[in-house]
């Protein structure tokens, strides 16, 4: 049985999204206090809501279904 408990991906769901509105959040404050461009802002809040996932180990790009790197071959987290 390797499927993973539903309660188990909604917790995962909720906190990426509590994390994504902290940092939506502070993106926002710093736009308005003027630290950062509107176009550094739209950039960065485009990354915050993208779904694509890294390798922690090398930065390639990986499918969402991975377990492995198909560049450096590390376990995805």
């Amino acid at each position: 049985d390797n499927a993973v408990p539903l309660k188990e991906i909604l917790e995962d769901n909720i906190s990426n999204q509590n994390e994504d509105i902290d940092s939506l959040i502070e993106l926002y404050n710093l736009f308005e206090e003027g630290k950062i461009s509107e176009e550094e802002f739209e950039v960065k809040k485009a990354i915050i809501y993208n779904d694509d996932i890294y390798c922690t180990n090398c930065g390639e790009k990986l499918d969402l279904d991975s377990e492995f790197c198909s560049n450096c071959g590390k376990k995805v987290d």
